[in-house]
């Protein structure tokens, strides 16, 4: 499921020193990391493709434990929201990313998406790395990407992703390409990006993407 973001006003309360927020990036990866347990994130996006088709997907996520999260979004408020979990199993070091696994179910279209995510700080590099598969009645579609992010100052980033989604008849066709993306974090707890995705595997089309992750609250723990 990818998660795009929209910049949008949201009102921040509550905010403490340690109020980070750990956002999947306007790609199709999402990091392996976890927030601190207790730490609301909303990100809300928004995504016009070829010049027509409009979305405005969601993710709101809430760490209930250093090694669990809970999950609710959509590709488009509110269409066919999906409802997931996700388990950080191993922690960072100086050889080993952290990794994670993501199930989410999808309501009404029983769609179940299953994600394993890998993270790893490399110097002013950020590599995510994501292979999952999504199911609808039997029928599976894998998928995998790489997001590298440089971080360019202690504000800005950019990101580069090739991505592939398999072909998955008659319910999605096959679409690889790529997404370059620009991130501005003038708080910890605030990030606000923008991107171009180029598919140039299956149907050729170019999507713009704008939006916004944001930490509202910490809703327990910390100061």
């Amino acid at each position: 499921m990818r998660s795009w973001r929209v910049l949008v006003l949201v009102p921040a309360i509550a905010h403490g020193d340690d109020l980070r927020v750990a956002p999947c990036r306007p790609t199709v990866t999402c990091t392996a990391d976890l927030a601190a347990p207790g730490t609301l994130e909303l990100e809300l996006g928004y995504q016009l493709r070829s010049g027509i088709t409009q979305t405005t997907p969601f993710l709101i996520k809430l760490p209930v434990a250093h090694w669990a999260e809970v999950q609710v979004g959509d590709d488009s408020v509110v269409d066919n929201p999906a409802v997931g979990v996700k388990l950080h199993v191993i922690d960072q070091t100086s050889y080993v990313p952290s990794v994670a696994f993501t199930v989410a179910a999808s309501i009404p279209t029983s769609e179940l998406i299953a994600t394993a995510h890998a993270s790893k700080d490399l110097g002013r590099y950020h590599v995510d790395a994501n292979a999952g598969v999504a199911a609808w009645q039997g029928v599976r579609q894998p998928f995998a990407a790489v997001a590298v992010t440089r971080a360019l100052t202690d504000r800005w980033s950019a990101t580069l992703e090739p991505h592939y989604y398999a072909y998955a008849e008659p319910y999605a066709q096959r679409d690889g390409g790529a997404i370059a993306a620009a991130e501005y974090s003038p708080r910890p707890w605030l990030v606000i990006d923008a991107a171009i995705d180029a598919t140039v595997i299956g149907p050729h089309a170019v999507a713009g993407l704008a939006g916004i992750s944001i930490a509202p609250a910490r809703l327990w723990g910390g100061h």
